[in-house]
Protein backbone atom coordinates (compact mmCIF):
# COMPACT_ATOMS: atom_id res chain seq x y z
CA UNK A 1 0.00 0.00 0.00
CA UNK A 2 2.92 2.50 0.65
CA UNK A 3 4.09 1.38 -2.24
CA UNK A 4 1.57 2.52 -3.88
CA UNK A 5 1.11 5.32 -2.47
CA UNK A 6 4.49 6.50 -3.41
CA UNK A 7 3.79 6.11 -7.08
CA UNK A 8 0.76 8.15 -7.52
CA UNK A 9 2.43 10.64 -5.17
CA UNK A 10 5.16 10.94 -7.53
CA UNK A 11 3.04 10.38 -10.74
CA UNK A 12 1.03 13.52 -9.25
CA UNK A 13 4.16 15.35 -9.37
CA UNK A 14 5.23 14.17 -13.06
CA UNK A 15 1.44 15.91 -14.02
CA UNK A 16 2.36 18.58 -12.46
CA UNK A 17 5.48 19.50 -13.59
CA UNK A 18 4.35 18.74 -17.68
CA UNK A 19 1.23 20.80 -16.95
CA UNK A 20 3.67 23.61 -15.56
CA UNK A 21 6.05 23.78 -18.43
CA UNK A 22 4.07 23.09 -21.13
CA UNK A 23 3.10 25.44 -23.93
CA UNK A 24 1.04 23.54 -26.35
CA UNK A 25 -2.10 22.37 -25.14
CA UNK A 26 -2.85 19.16 -26.95
CA UNK A 27 1.03 17.97 -27.00
CA UNK A 28 0.63 18.92 -23.14
CA UNK A 29 -2.28 16.81 -22.75
CA UNK A 30 -1.26 14.17 -24.98
CA UNK A 31 2.15 13.61 -22.87
CA UNK A 32 -0.10 13.74 -19.65
CA UNK A 33 -2.47 10.44 -20.83
CA UNK A 34 0.69 8.58 -21.98
CA UNK A 35 2.28 9.55 -18.29
CA UNK A 36 -0.55 8.50 -16.42
CA UNK A 37 -0.75 5.33 -18.28
CA UNK A 38 2.54 4.07 -18.06
CA UNK A 39 2.62 5.06 -14.49
CA UNK A 40 -0.76 3.01 -14.02
CA UNK A 41 -0.34 -0.02 -16.45
CA UNK A 42 -3.25 1.27 -18.52
CA UNK A 43 -3.48 1.09 -22.32
CA UNK A 44 -5.56 4.59 -23.73
CA UNK A 45 -6.54 7.82 -22.07
CA UNK A 46 -8.45 10.32 -23.54
CA UNK A 47 -9.21 13.92 -22.25
CA UNK A 48 -13.15 15.35 -23.54
CA UNK A 49 -13.20 18.66 -23.77
CA UNK A 50 -16.63 20.43 -23.39
CA UNK A 51 -17.86 22.31 -26.00
CA UNK A 52 -19.81 25.20 -23.63
CA UNK A 53 -22.18 26.62 -26.59
CA UNK A 54 -23.40 22.96 -27.90
CA UNK A 55 -23.40 21.48 -24.68
CA UNK A 56 -21.23 18.02 -25.99
CA UNK A 57 -18.25 16.62 -24.87
CA UNK A 58 -15.47 16.38 -27.71
CA UNK A 59 -12.44 14.21 -28.08
CA UNK A 60 -9.67 16.90 -28.08
CA UNK A 61 -6.28 14.35 -26.80
CA UNK A 62 -5.71 11.12 -26.74
CA UNK A 63 -2.61 8.91 -26.24
CA UNK A 64 -2.80 4.67 -26.81
CA UNK A 65 -0.06 2.21 -26.94
CA UNK A 66 -1.57 0.73 -30.45
CA UNK A 67 -1.80 2.89 -33.52
CA UNK A 68 -4.78 0.90 -34.55
CA UNK A 69 -6.45 1.13 -31.52
CA UNK A 70 -6.01 4.70 -31.35
CA UNK A 71 -7.82 5.14 -34.68
CA UNK A 72 -10.28 2.65 -34.04
CA UNK A 73 -11.07 5.09 -30.80
CA UNK A 74 -11.38 8.35 -33.41
CA UNK A 75 -14.11 6.80 -35.51
CA UNK A 76 -15.67 5.33 -32.47
CA UNK A 77 -16.59 8.59 -30.78
CA UNK A 78 -17.42 11.92 -32.06
CA UNK A 79 -19.47 13.56 -29.26
CA UNK A 80 -21.36 12.87 -26.03
CA UNK A 81 -23.67 15.17 -24.21
CA UNK A 82 -25.44 15.12 -20.34
CA UNK A 83 -25.82 11.47 -19.48
CA UNK A 84 -25.23 9.96 -23.22
CA UNK A 85 -22.48 7.44 -22.94
CA UNK A 86 -19.91 7.24 -20.15
CA UNK A 87 -18.31 10.70 -20.58
CA UNK A 88 -21.86 12.15 -20.83
CA UNK A 89 -22.24 10.94 -17.35
CA UNK A 90 -19.44 12.22 -15.77
CA UNK A 91 -20.12 15.27 -17.16
CA UNK A 92 -23.84 14.99 -15.67
CA UNK A 93 -22.60 13.93 -12.46
CA UNK A 94 -19.68 15.35 -11.14
CA UNK A 95 -18.16 12.28 -10.13
CA UNK A 96 -15.92 9.31 -11.14
CA UNK A 97 -17.10 6.16 -12.91
CA UNK A 98 -15.21 3.18 -12.71
CA UNK A 99 -16.95 0.65 -15.17
CA UNK A 100 -15.46 -2.99 -14.42
CA UNK A 101 -17.09 -4.52 -18.00
CA UNK A 102 -17.43 -1.99 -20.97
CA UNK A 103 -18.77 -5.43 -22.80
CA UNK A 104 -22.07 -5.70 -20.39
CA UNK A 105 -22.47 -1.61 -19.59
CA UNK A 106 -25.57 -0.65 -21.25
CA UNK A 107 -23.79 3.22 -21.26
CA UNK A 108 -21.23 2.26 -23.40
CA UNK A 109 -22.28 3.73 -27.28
CA UNK A 110 -21.17 1.40 -29.49
CA UNK A 111 -21.64 -2.20 -27.73
CA UNK A 112 -19.61 -3.83 -29.81
CA UNK A 113 -16.62 -1.65 -29.19
CA UNK A 114 -14.87 -3.39 -26.52
CA UNK A 115 -14.32 -6.49 -28.50
CA UNK A 116 -12.64 -4.44 -31.30
CA UNK A 117 -9.91 -2.85 -29.08
CA UNK A 118 -9.62 -5.67 -26.31
CA UNK A 119 -10.09 -3.60 -23.13
CA UNK A 120 -12.31 -4.65 -20.75
CA UNK A 121 -12.68 -1.36 -17.90
CA UNK A 122 -12.70 1.85 -17.93
CA UNK A 123 -12.05 4.73 -14.97
CA UNK A 124 -13.28 8.03 -15.79
CA UNK A 125 -13.30 11.40 -13.44
CA UNK A 126 -14.25 15.08 -13.93
CA UNK A 127 -12.19 18.22 -15.10
CA UNK A 128 -12.91 20.85 -12.98
CA UNK A 129 -12.54 24.85 -12.98
CA UNK A 130 -14.32 26.28 -10.47
CA UNK A 131 -16.50 23.82 -9.23
CA UNK A 132 -18.09 23.47 -12.68
CA UNK A 133 -17.32 20.39 -14.95
CA UNK A 134 -14.98 21.67 -18.67
CA UNK A 135 -14.25 18.44 -19.52
CA UNK A 136 -13.49 14.38 -18.81
CA UNK A 137 -10.72 12.22 -18.45
CA UNK A 138 -11.24 8.82 -19.56
CA UNK A 139 -8.61 5.84 -19.09
CA UNK A 140 -9.27 1.79 -20.30
CA UNK A 141 -7.41 -1.37 -19.91
CA UNK A 142 -7.59 -4.73 -20.08
CA UNK A 143 -8.49 -4.41 -16.08
CA UNK A 144 -8.56 -1.58 -13.68
CA UNK A 145 -9.24 -2.83 -10.56
CA UNK A 146 -11.90 -1.22 -8.16
CA UNK A 147 -10.21 2.37 -7.88
CA UNK A 148 -9.00 2.80 -4.10
CA UNK A 149 -9.47 6.00 -2.26
CA UNK A 150 -5.72 7.27 -2.99
CA UNK A 151 -5.93 6.42 -6.53
CA UNK A 152 -9.92 8.76 -6.78
CA UNK A 153 -7.44 11.08 -5.04
CA UNK A 154 -5.18 11.22 -7.62
CA UNK A 155 -7.95 11.03 -10.42
CA UNK A 156 -9.33 14.49 -8.55
CA UNK A 157 -6.07 16.16 -8.24
CA UNK A 158 -5.51 15.51 -12.22
CA UNK A 159 -8.59 17.22 -13.09
CA UNK A 160 -8.11 19.59 -11.47
CA UNK A 161 -4.72 20.74 -12.08
CA UNK A 162 -6.03 19.98 -16.27
CA UNK A 163 -8.59 22.26 -15.53
CA UNK A 164 -6.57 25.17 -14.35
CA UNK A 165 -4.29 24.45 -17.48
CA UNK A 166 -6.83 24.72 -20.05
CA UNK A 167 -8.50 27.34 -18.56
CA UNK A 168 -5.06 28.95 -18.55
CA UNK A 169 -3.80 28.19 -21.88
CA UNK A 170 -7.20 29.96 -23.32
CA UNK A 171 -6.55 32.92 -21.34
CA UNK A 172 -2.88 33.26 -22.81
CA UNK A 173 -3.90 32.31 -26.57
CA UNK A 174 -6.35 35.46 -26.60
CA UNK A 175 -3.81 37.38 -24.55
CA UNK A 176 -1.22 36.17 -27.69
CA UNK A 177 -3.69 37.25 -30.29
CA UNK A 178 -4.49 40.47 -29.10
CA UNK A 179 -1.23 41.40 -28.88
CA UNK A 180 -0.22 40.52 -32.31
CA UNK A 181 -3.23 42.70 -33.00
CA UNK A 182 -1.67 45.65 -31.50
CA UNK A 183 1.51 45.03 -32.91
CA UNK A 184 0.02 45.23 -36.07
CA UNK A 185 -2.34 48.22 -35.87
CA UNK A 186 0.96 49.80 -34.47
CA UNK A 187 3.30 48.60 -37.21
CA UNK A 188 0.84 49.95 -39.92
CA UNK A 189 -0.25 53.24 -38.01
CA UNK A 190 3.48 54.02 -37.85
CA UNK A 191 4.14 53.80 -41.40
CA UNK A 192 1.19 56.00 -42.31
CA UNK A 193 -0.98 53.12 -44.30
CA UNK A 194 -3.58 53.05 -41.63
CA UNK A 195 -5.34 54.44 -38.22
CA UNK A 196 -6.90 52.98 -35.50
CA UNK A 197 -11.10 53.25 -35.84
CA UNK A 198 -13.12 53.98 -32.70
CA UNK A 199 -13.09 49.71 -31.76
CA UNK A 200 -9.03 49.81 -31.79
CA UNK A 201 -9.35 47.99 -35.62
CA UNK A 202 -6.79 49.33 -38.30
CA UNK A 203 -8.67 51.41 -40.75
CA UNK A 204 -6.64 51.60 -44.50
CA UNK A 205 -5.85 56.01 -45.10
CA UNK A 206 -8.09 57.02 -47.70
CA UNK A 207 -8.62 60.88 -48.46
CA UNK A 208 -12.54 59.85 -47.12
CA UNK A 209 -11.30 58.66 -44.42
CA UNK A 210 -9.30 61.60 -43.80
CA UNK A 211 -11.53 64.23 -44.28
CA UNK A 212 -14.19 65.12 -41.74
CA UNK A 213 -17.05 67.96 -41.45
CA UNK A 214 -15.21 69.84 -39.04
CA UNK A 215 -11.65 69.83 -41.06
CA UNK A 216 -11.10 73.85 -42.49
CA UNK A 217 -12.14 74.19 -45.74
CA UNK A 218 -9.20 75.00 -48.18
CA UNK A 219 -8.82 78.00 -50.36
CA UNK A 220 -10.11 76.88 -54.31
CA UNK A 221 -7.45 76.85 -56.38
CA UNK A 222 -7.52 79.59 -59.35
CA UNK A 223 -8.20 78.26 -63.04
CA UNK A 224 -8.64 81.79 -64.18
CA UNK A 225 -6.35 84.98 -65.79
CA UNK A 226 -3.94 86.00 -63.69
CA UNK A 227 -4.44 90.08 -64.98
CA UNK A 228 -5.01 92.22 -62.39
CA UNK A 229 -8.53 93.83 -62.91
CA UNK A 230 -7.70 97.90 -62.84
CA UNK A 231 -10.52 100.75 -62.21
CA UNK A 232 -12.25 102.66 -65.52
CA UNK A 233 -10.39 105.12 -66.88
CA UNK A 234 -6.74 104.10 -65.31
CA UNK A 235 -4.02 103.03 -68.05
CA UNK A 236 -1.29 100.99 -67.70
CA UNK A 237 2.36 102.46 -66.47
Amino acid sequence: MKKGTERLLRLERDVNRLLLNGDDTEATLVALLHTVCKSEGWAAGRYWRLDEPAGVLRIHAAWCQDGTRRRTLSEAFHVEGPGVGLAGEVLQTRRPLWVPDLGSDPRVLKADLPVEIGWKSALLGPVLWRGRVIGVIEFDAESIPPPDEHLLDMLEAIGMQIGNFCVRAVAFDRLRESEERYAKLVGLTAIGTSHADANGHARPLTPQADASPTSPARAPRSTGSTRRLRPAGVTAP
